[in-house]
């Protein structure tokens, strides 16, 4: 939950103008014809805008605004954020309070907050691109009692996420075949020899696997983990080399990060071991969710690097020098092609991933 002071500010609508207008022609009739009517009508006039103006700022006065939000989301896929108000006044009531974020057109609701009462909502967020990156502004506001002034609480309160690439779905048959002129990686499924642990079934594990007598005692379906054998170790290998030059080239830029995340979380929700590796970054095999999160915080923050560059970043420690090697980049123009003493081909994003 994160809070800080909002601002306050008050704006005249355009009733609120017409009323203004009103009053001053009334005044300067009264000041040409000296009739006291006039002046009793002007006051009369003047005293209510006085008055929709001070309700209006007594509405949000010692009004709390505070919001929380997840640490980490994924590009263009909604997110939730809650808001919480608060009425500290003693006495008065928060009335007719709009909600809305950032650029947004739309706006959420609240009829009234009694001395003392409290609401949440819930506002759906989307950023649409990787990195870390602030939340939108808050602002509330109320034009409360007669819609001439509006009265409106500014929230920026500077609350960072991260924002991941997208993960989607991936066309298995790609995946876990080698054709003959090498285009995409082939994944084995295979095991090594040794007793690794036990572990509750996920689908796709091999059957033969299974622990009839450890499932019969407890209910579940429990799998004998074999030791990985290196066929089940994956290198991601990410070129980000490429200046962006428009804005094609900035969504196949991320459609590439969003092959890497896909790629990454099916393989490691299957029980590889996967690492990465890039122009200015290199991460060493692992497996399991502190994997996934590593992974998916790297690919956030990776910028394009300079075309310069020349291919020996390729080369991974000598942890991963008999792991399969999954060779991706940003630039469409180096997809399809075979990477410097590759034997398999560059991933095109839109023959893997669906949608």
């Amino acid at each position: 939950m994160s809070s800080s002071r909002p601002s306050m500010s008050i704006h005249v609508r355009t009733s609120g103008k017409v009323f203004f207008i009103i009053a001053f022609l009334i005044q300067l009739a009264a000041a040409n014809t000296g009739e006291n009517l006039f002046y009793l009508v002007g006051g009369a006039i003047l005293s209510f805008l006085a008055i929709s103006c001070l309700l209006s700022w007594v509405s949000l006065l010692k009004l709390s605004v505070s919001r929380s939000a997840p640490d980490s989301v994924h590009r263009l896929e909604p997110f939730m954020v809650w808001v919480k108000l608060v009425n500290k006044k003693r006495f008065m009531p928060s009335v007719s309070l709009r909600i809305k974020s950032g650029s947004e057109t739309s706006y959420l609701y609240v009829d009234k907050l009694s001395p003392g009462q409290e609401a949440e909502i819930r506002i759906e967020e989307v950023l649409p691109k990787r990195g870390i990156h602030a939340l939108p502004s808050l602002s509330v506001t109320s034009g409360f009692p007669f819609g001439l002034f509006s009265c409106e609480l500014k929230l920026d309160d500077g609350q960072e996420t991260v924002v991941y690439p997208r993960v989607r779905s991936l066309q298995n048959k790609v995946l876990n075949q080698l054709d003959a002129d090498g285009r995409t990686p082939k994944v084995s499924m295979h095991y090594g020899d040794e007793f690794y642990s036990l572990r509750e079934y996920t689908t796709g594990d091999d059957i033969r696997h299974i622990s009839w007598k450890i499932s019969a005692r407890i209910g579940k379906w429990i799998i004998r983990d074999l030791e990985p054998s290196t066929s089940r170790q994956v290198i991601l290998v990410l070129d980000t080399r490429g200046i962006p030059n428009s804005r094609e080239w900035e969504d196949d830029f991320e459609s590439a990060f969003d092959l890497a995340a896909s790629l990454a979380v099916h393989l490691l929700t299957t029980h590889y071991q996967v690492g990465l590796v890039s122009p200015d970054f290199q991460l060493s095999l692992g497996k399991g969710a502190p994997q996934t999160r590593k992974i998916l915080q790297a690919l956030a923050q990776m910028e394009p690097q300079d075309c310069a560059i020349g291919e020996e970043w390729m080369t991974h420690g000598p942890d991963a020098i008999d792991a399969s090697k999954v060779y991706l980049a940003t630039d469409p123009f180096r997809w399809g092609e075979r990477p410097f003493g590759a034997n398999t081909r560059v991933l095109i994003p839109g023959e893997v991933m669906h949608g």
